[in-house]
């Protein structure tokens, strides 16, 4: 069921966005802000575990230009940097 799930989402209409690569560390923290450590935390997750083309679809409450970016960056950082400064 899933290869069959995979493929219907795969063949609906319209492209992905495309990835803004090499953000900044600003805009990496500003990325994080906008979605939230656990989402982007989550979306980390699905990466590792489903095919990219469908997380896009299971995070669609979220921006897809916001899901899109986490999946091509490395935040880990700016996760860091987001945990910290709620320890402070």
């Amino acid at each position: 069921m899933t290869d069959q799930l995979t493929r219907v989402l795969e063949s609906l209409s319209g492209e992905l966005l495309q990835p803004r690569l090499n953000l900044s560390e600003h805009e990496k923290d500003a990325l994080i802000a906008k979605v939230g450590v656990r989402t982007v935390l989550s979306i980390v997750k699905a990466k590792s575990e489903l095919p990219i083309r469908r997380i896009p679809f299971l995070f669609s409450a979220i921006d897809t230009q916001a899901v899109v970016d986490v999946l091509a960056n490395d935040l880990s950082a700016a996760i860091n940097r987001a945990n910290q400064g709620k320890n402070a």
